[in-house]
């Protein structure tokens, strides 16, 4: 839903983004439907356990547990808090 999720957090070994770049939207990687655009706004480093209740709401969840709990289920195998780069988004209408 447009203006739900406006923070994301990747398990990357480094950034693959800018601050400042636009990019398409899409649910799953190799998917050929386009979403529309967001613009990554800022980015920073955290450890994955220091999300807060509000970070947790900007994700899309209703809490930092159910954040936390999707997580694990997506990766299983991940350490119990890497570090994780945070990205602050913002949709672009075109």
């Amino acid at each position: 839903k447009e203006g739900k999720k406006t923070e994301t957090r990747r398990l990357w070994e480094r950034c693959r983004v800018k601050a400042g770049s636009i990019h398409e939207m899409k649910t799953k990687l190799y998917e050929k439907v386009k979403h529309g655009k967001i613009k990554i706004i800022n980015i920073k480093k955290e450890r994955l356990l220091d999300i807060t209740e509000e970070s947790a709401k900007r994700e899309g969840d209703s809490s930092r547990d159910e954040y936390l709990e999707k997580w694990f289920k997506i990766y299983p195998k991940s350490a119990k808090n890497p570090e994780v780069y945070v990205l602050e988004l913002e949709f672009v209408r075109e």
